[in-house]
């Protein structure tokens, strides 16, 4: 996989995860703290992400609720540590991306993930990722 294809996956994993920590906020506690979260990925890949407070209130971090597709979010099982949900998301062109997912050892500051994504009827594999509150300061567009 060239270094433009890596990082673009790996941007792509990491709003998926701001979609699942959203997911994990609106249903169960504990609340994620709002700041900059190192997000690790397969390889090594590690990006940052940032939610902001208002992200954290609201529950979509900076990941916006109506784009050029739309998403269809389903939780499956919710508990205080640990989330299973699906997301459906339809892409401009029609084609929908998938994700199942188990969030757990779910805390204010971490958590950890298996995601199971396809596109448009494609297995995609499952992406373990691990997440950790680094910092309360953080620029929105990290």
């Amino acid at each position: 996989m060239n270094a433009r294809n890596e990082t673009r996956r790996a941007r792509l994993l990491a709003v998926a995860l701001v979609m699942m920590m959203a997911a994990a906020q609106a249903q169960a506690p504990p609340q994620r703290r709002p700041g900059q979260w190192e997000v690790s990925m397969p390889g090594g890949t590690k990006v940052n992400v940032c939610i902001t407070p208002e992200g954290v209130k609201d529950f979509v971090g900076n990941v916006p609720s109506k784009g050029k597709g739309s998403c269809d979010h389903k939780v499956l099982s919710s508990s205080a540590t640990e989330l299973r949900y699906r997301n459906v998301c339809q892409g401009p062109g029609g084609g929908a991306m998938t994700m199942e997912g188990h969030v757990y050892d779910v805390t204010p500051e971490r958590m950890t993930s298996d995601v199971k994504m396809s596109m448009a009827g494609h297995e995609g594999g499952t992406i373990h990722t691990t997440a950790r509150w680094v910092a309360a300061d953080c620029k929105p567009d990290q």
